[in-house]
């Protein structure tokens, strides 16, 4: 016979078991499954806009302070505050204690649930006369800016503006650069204008040009084509001459035909780059 020996059977404790996560905290394995569920993402998308449907309804409404109508949407705000706290809350026990805190999205979720959650308690602690609380109240509308964390498509287009800011940054630069000089030029050349328009208590010039920060938002007015030249162009060549036509032809070229679309054009082209550098 053949002195062939066999190979041994292979030992089930010398194979690498696979790392596994370790939980710190009882049932957090647990919390972090059914949190992770989509099902109940959906939930909180649907209650993040219903909350930002409430918000808009009470900014339309308007109720006064003691009505009905103010105490139904100051308890739904307290509803919405108490639902995102406990989402919030469920959301750090999954994922603590260091893992929760590598997501940006959800430091923002963080910063905007627990200022909210503060603004209502100072409210309902009758403490909303305090300085800073109509502020802290200003921030609900954010709340709104948490769904773009459950919508994988919004994450991208907001990955792509994000990568395009330096580049759309040194262009909006050079634009300021463009408004800013036609703006000084403006406040040497028109400020004295006396063109009445019967909507502004004050002549064109010094509405319009009167010192640069007005000069400024005139040409920014100019770049957006915002009846410009009812308003300021074509009040300003009739009294002064067509000859400053000029003035306000060359910078609608450089500023809303060259500058702008140098911005579009950065802005898509980081946008079209986003989806492949957000999947690596």
């Amino acid at each position: 016979d053949a002195a062939a020996s066999e190979a041994p059977d292979s030992d089930p404790s010398d194979e690498r078991a696979a790392p596994q996560q370790e939980f710190c905290l009882p049932f957090q394995a647990q919390a972090r499954q059914i949190y992770s569920r989509r099902s109940v993402e959906i939930l909180i998308a649907v209650i993040i806009l219903l909350n930002f449907i409430v918000n808009a309804a009470q900014a339309q409404v308007l109720p006064r302070k003691g009505t009905f109508a103010d105490k139904v949407f100051n308890a739904l705000d307290v509803a919405f505050n108490a639902i995102f706290l406990v989402e919030l809350l469920a959301n750090m026990y999954g994922f603590f204690p260091f893992e929760f805190w590598k997501s940006l999205w959800n430091i923002f979720d963080f910063v905007i649930v627990a200022i909210s959650v503060l603004s209502t308690f100072l409210k309902v602690a009758g403490n909303d006369g305090l300085p800073g609380v109509s502020v802290l109240r200003l921030f609900r509308a954010f709340r709104v800016f948490r769904l773009v964390k459950r919508v994988k498509s919004l994450q991208v287009i907001v990955v792509g503006v994000l990568a395009s800011l330096p580049g759309v940054a040194n262009a909006f630069v050079l634009l300021l650069l463009v408004m800013g000089i036609w703006g000084i030029m403006g406040v040497e050349l028109f400020q004295d204008v006396q063109a009445a328009d019967p909507a502004l208590p004050e002549p064109l010039g010094v509405t319009h040009f009167g010192n640069f920060f007005r000069a400024l938002m005139s040409m920014c007015q100019i770049m957006t084509f915002d009846s410009w030249t009812a308003a300021i162009a074509r009040p300003v060549t009739a009294e002064l001459g067509g000859a400053y036509a000029i003035f306000f032809i060359s910078y609608i070229f450089l500023s809303a035909i060259l500058m702008a679309n140098l911005v579009v054009t950065i802005l898509l082209d980081k946008f079209i780059e986003a989806p492949s550098n957000y999947e690596r």
